[in-house]
């Protein structure tokens, strides 16, 4: 289920303003967010909305990953809310959480098959 936004706009009218209320639902995103220096990447998980780009504002911080010693550290009961909610994390975000055993499941391909190798294998 996403998330709802509600707001509100006014309108001029004759008789003063007039108030609509709009609701929206928006998307969830589990992300990376790199925020290490050059040469040394250090990755934030983090939550936003799907439209967004993971260098601006965000939800929550939900852990952090160290490519290079190949370790992190997640908040996992925040996590699986998050999933709970209908946030849908990134195929790399998704192999991460698998590989660290966060959620349980399989890990998914993030490259598919090319056009030259499926057709013989389909022939």
């Amino acid at each position: 289920m996403p998330k709802r936004l509600q707001y509100i706009t006014f309108y001029p009218s004759l008789d003063g303003f007039l108030a609509i209320l709009y609701t929206i639902d928006i998307m969830l995103s589990i992300r990376l967010s790199r925020v290490g220096k050059k040469h040394q990447p250090l990755y934030r998980v983090i939550v936003l909305d799907a439209r967004k780009d993971p260098w601006g504002d965000y939800l929550e911080n939900l852990g952090f990953y160290d490519p290079k010693k190949k370790s992190g550290k997640f908040k996992a009961e925040r996590i699986k809310y998050w999933l709970s909610v209908g946030a849908k994390p990134t195929v790399t975000v998704w192999n991460l959480l698998v590989g660290q055993q966060v959620i349980s499941g399989t890990k998914k391909r993030i490259t598919g098959i090319g056009k030259k190798k499926a057709a013989p294998a389909a022939a």
